[in-house]
């Protein structure tokens, strides 16, 4: 099995490029500019829940694309398979967070961690319709990686649908 090198230094750089941004941006959307968001006890309390959560709906995510396995339907998904189970236990993490009012850590700015995902999401889209647009999405029937970026595009959709429709919520009470 050849390596090939320059691809692995470029996946390596734009991993520890992006863990920088990340790392940046998280400091100037907290008030205290600091990485870490701080929560609460009841938060954090909710918070270890919502993991828990989203671990078992990630197990059974898991069991269900390794029955598709079993019986072959899982050749359409490619590699994207072992993604969808992450994808779908982080949608319950957060979904759980958001509707239980911890989501947002007490240090939060939520207004610019709202403006980095619609980045961050509108990137993944555009990527995904860009490679979508070349024929890269599925090849020889299977899908490929810009599938993930729908995935990762969506999962901001949802958060925002989420987040809106909370503070309805909250308005209202």
């Amino acid at each position: 099995m050849d390596i090939d090198y320059t691809l692995t230094f470029i996946w390596l750089f734009a991993i520890c490029f992006g863990i920088g941004i990340s790392l940046f941006s998280m400091k100037k959307m907290n008030k205290d500019n600091k990485v870490k968001t701080k929560y609460d006890e009841r938060q954090l309390k909710i918070r270890g829940d919502a993991f828990k959560l989203g671990f078992f709906s990630t197990l059974i995510a898991n069991g269900i694309v390794m029955s598709l396995a079993a019986s072959g339907l899982d050749k359409f998904l490619g590699m994207n398979a072992y993604f969808i189970p992450i994808f779908i236990g982080v949608v319950v993490q957060m979904s759980y967070s958001v509707f239980k009012d911890a989501y947002f850590g007490i240090n939060n700015k939520s207004k610019n961690y709202l403006i980095f995902m619609a980045v961050i999401g509108l990137i993944n889209f555009a990527v995904a319709i860009l490679s979508t647009i070349r024929g890269e999405l599925i090849e020889d029937g299977i899908l490929q990686a810009p599938f993930l970026n729908y995935l990762c595009g969506s999962l901001f959709v949802i958060l925002a649908s989420e987040l809106y429709v909370k503070s309805l919520i909250d308005k209202k009470a």
